[in-house]
């Protein structure tokens, strides 16, 4: 079977079909040109065996793909991206061709999580794209057999649409800042959405391509898949909306029409946009300090179940760099020129029962998920899956291993040494007015 196999000298390789099989080991797509199979192949080093079948009177096969790893030793599951056209691909990567979709293969190798199946490939991502290290996606489109049925992830949502390959700004630096977020979210809230990830070793057409980040994606299919509803009946907008969307009509455009310190107007908001989401959302971004909100917001509904508006959090690259950053980029709209946030979160405060869900809420989640303690232990978690594979992936992409052991630290530090637990309590105390009574009988401090 394909897969990883490590402590072997060598393995063999057997394929059987009606037909005649033609095969190819570079990952080009076989023809009736290719070698004919004959009995076994055996592998001494990590291969791509891509076949197909030609019989009488019939087109020829689909291509079968299998990838075969072997002695590479890795400690964390490993993902094959198998392209059809290496040119094309080579042009879309370094190139940073966006909206380009390459045909390929992707496998993933991970015990009962595993599949292996054809896909288009597509860049993504913006200012990361300007790294020689950059993130890709894949689409299951209907003519590769539709939405993948797997459970990617172990949390029992098997389909997908699409899936993200990510490698993001901070792989330069600690590697999991964005997943080390996302992670806390996923801890904290029922009601933010965001991403599933699985650490795995990437290789493109057999060549090692380093630690990468294997994620849901979000799309119509996540947001169904997540809420119990049909694909068809979800709405993805992405922030800043335009005038003429349906979120800009109903919720931007009324809260400045609107005194929501009044009960009718609030229950109004309440009915479209689900309150615990934006709650934990704005509680999580001014947590994580995160400078790159504007252009990171995604918002998503379907009739189906209630038609709130539910936010997501994602694309944490650029948090715990600067202490200012925590409540003020939202509460005082530092920077992030157009950012459609600050205002919703700001009219809304005015209202005293919103007030008072963030501050209790705050106060649940820096006992529990967003505590010192809690969040460096998962810094550790972190620093201590992705060890023993930082080196071969420092020196493939000519980055220093002991600088990303720096940047790791320097997330420890940023906790520490700002006490950041408390940091922020004296920061959403201090934005919101709360007086020494109304924190101690809400923080206890």
């Amino acid at each position: 079977a394909d897969g990883s196999y490590d402590g072997v000298d060598a393995i063999s390789v057997e394929l059987g079909a009606a037909g005649e099989i033609h095969y190819t080991t570079d990952g080009s797509v076989p023809t009736v040109k290719s070698p004919v199979w004959s009995g076994a192949l055996t592998l001494s080093e990590t291969t791509i065996v891509r076949a197909i079948c030609v019989e009488d009177d019939a087109l020829p096969s689909t291509v079968a793909t299998l990838s075969y790893f072997l002695n590479e030793n890795h400690t964390l599951p490993v993902l094959s991206l198998v392209v059809d056209d290496y040119d094309a691909f080579h042009n879309m990567y370094v190139n940073k061709r966006k909206h380009v979709d390459v045909a390929s293969n992707l496998a993933l190798y991970d015990g009962e999580h595993s599949f292996n199946r054809a896909c288009d490939l597509s860049m993504k991502g913006y200012t990361s794209l300007d790294l020689p290290k950059r993130s890709m996606g894949v689409s299951f489109k209907g003519r590769y057999g539709g939405d993948l049925d797997c459970d990617v992830f172990g949390n029992g949502i098997t389909d997908y649409s699409s899936l993200a390959i990510r490698a993001g700004q901070d792989y330069t630096f600690s590697i999991f800042r964005n997943e080390l977020f996302q992670e806390l979210c996923l801890e904290a809230s029922d009601s933010c959405l965001t991403q599933e990830s699985k650490y795995c070793i990437l290789y493109i057409n057999g060549a090692y391509y380093g630690i990468y980040c294997l994620k849901e994606d979000f799309s119509e299919q996540y947001y169904a898949s997540h809420a119990g509803v049909s694909a068809d009946s979800v709405t993805v907008l992405k922030t800043p909306v335009s005038l003429d969307s349906a979120f800009h009509e109903e919720v931007l455009s009324y809260i400045y029409e609107n005194d929501l310190s009044k009960d009718e107007h609030y229950q109004y908001m309440c009915e479209h946009v689900d309150i615990d989401s934006l709650i934990d959302w704005f509680l999580l971004e001014s947590y994580c300090a995160n400078t790159d909100i504007q252009g990171n917001v995604k918002i998503f509904r379907s009739p189906e179940n209630g038609g709130k508006w539910t936010f997501a959090f994602y694309d944490l690259d650029w948090g715990f760099y600067y202490t200012r950053s925590d409540f003020t980029i939202i509460m005082k709209e530092i920077g992030n020129a157009g950012n459609q946030m600050p205002p919703l979160i700001k009219h809304l405060l005015q209202n005293p029962d919103f007030r008072e869900k963030v501050l209790y809420r705050f106060a649940e989640l820096n006992r529990t998920v967003l505590s010192n303690e809690h969040v460096l232990s998962l810094i550790d978690e972190y620093q201590a899956l992705l060890e023993p594979e930082a080196a071969r992936d420092r020196e493939r992409w000519s980055l220093k291993l002991y600088m990303w052991y720096d940047r790791v630290d320097e997330l420890r530090s940023f906790i520490i040494d700002n006490n950041w637990e408390m940091h922020n309590i004296d920061q959403i105390c201090s934005y919101l007015y709360v007086g020494e009574f109304e924190r101690k009988e809400i923080f206890g401090r």
